[in-house]
């Protein structure tokens, strides 16, 4: 039986790199996808998109200023503080997940390309597509979406 070429990014992440390649990238977490930064929010969109939401016309999105939200958040989260005298933390909505929803999201397969040689085979749409049709065919979300009439 004859073995294949191993793939550099495969020699890579299982610890095979020899002292010719470059540093050795075991461990380390990278991002695979098309090569086109995107958005965050535009990633989320797409899979409930591929998901089958279909949001109405008329459906317009407001974007709050984020110095206001983070304010607001840090002022119920002091008002919570101070009902609970302390001994709890609003962990839905406070000032920290309120910054994390404030950042610019961005997946650069930038670090893929240096240091696995890695190139995209498939475009980001398609690649998001099948992976929400095989989540909701086998992890049973489409059984659940329908149950709860999403």
């Amino acid at each position: 039986m004859q073995l294949l070429p191993t793939p550099y990014f495969a020699r890579a992440l299982l610890n095979l790199t020899t002292s010719e390649d470059t540093a050795k990238v075991d461990g380390e977490a990278f991002n695979i996808n098309d090569g086109s930064p995107r958005p965050f929010w535009d990633l989320a969109r797409t899979v409930w998109k591929f998901a089958g939401h279909n949001p109405p016309r008329n459906e317009r999105f407001f974007n709050l200023p984020s110095w206001f939200v983070i304010g607001l958040a840090s002022f119920f989260e002091w008002v919570f503080w101070i009902f609970t005298l302390g001994t709890k933390r609003p962990y839905h909505l406070g000032k920290q997940q309120a910054e994390y929803l404030c950042f610019t999201h961005t997946y650069n397969i930038e670090k893929a390309k240096e240091r696995l040689g890695y190139r995209p085979k498939d475009d980001f749409e398609r690649g998001i597509r099948e992976s929400v049709e095989w989540s909701l065919e086998h992890d049973g979300w489409g059984k659940k979406l329908k149950k709860a009439s999403v």
